[in-house]
């Protein structure tokens, strides 16, 4: 059982830095390619809590809940610290900038923008691994649906939908 789930995981992640891979390599940063994710190959925190998440006995209704990415408001502790540490490791997640203030607030600081292009491109790479379509359009149109809950500095939001923009419309050129 949790052989297949390994390899289930494995393939995922392989195909996700496949195409996160790709993307990297045609925006300039070809580093990035061969880094990206690395920590979600720690066996204890990160690699077994997103194998039990995603594919484990409640893996199915997660991943069809969130379309296998993302924690969600039913996920368990190990998978949230995970998650966690998993952010806190990767400087492409945008959460990485936020700031936790000791008055409570929360303040997006700008991203670098390697780190901006790197996220988006994994973005891209999520959703092709999942929708089986590697497309600009598709991430720009995940980002429009999703914009509300990201938070993100405004001179950092404003590159990244430059960015989703320009490249759904050289897309939609080549089509």
């Amino acid at each position: 059982m949790r052989l297949r789930q390994n390899i289930e995981y494995l393939r995922y992640i392989a195909l996700h830095k496949w195409h996160v891979g790709v993307a990297c390599i045609r925006e300039g940063i070809p580093l990035r390619a061969l880094t990206h994710d690395l920590s979600k190959f720690r066996p204890r925190s990160e690699w077994r809590p997103y194998r039990e998440y995603f594919y484990g006995t409640h893996g199915a209704d997660n991943q069809a809940a969130n379309k296998g990415g993302k924690p969600t408001e039913t996920s368990d502790r190990s998978f949230d610290l995970a998650w966690l540490k998993h952010i806190h490791r990767n400087r492409h997640h945008w959460q990485w900038y936020l700031l936790r203030k000791d008055d409570g607030t929360t303040t997006p600081l700008p991203m670098q923008q390697k780190d901006m292009i790197e996220m988006l491109c994994d973005w891209y790479g999520a959703g092709a691994a999942i929708h089986g379509e590697a497309s600009w359009t598709r991430t720009l149109l995940w980002y429009q649906e999703n914009a509300s809950k990201i938070k993100l500095h405004p001179s950092t939001q404003a590159r990244v939908e430059r960015f989703l923009s320009n490249r759904a419309v050289e897309e939609s050129r080549r089509a």
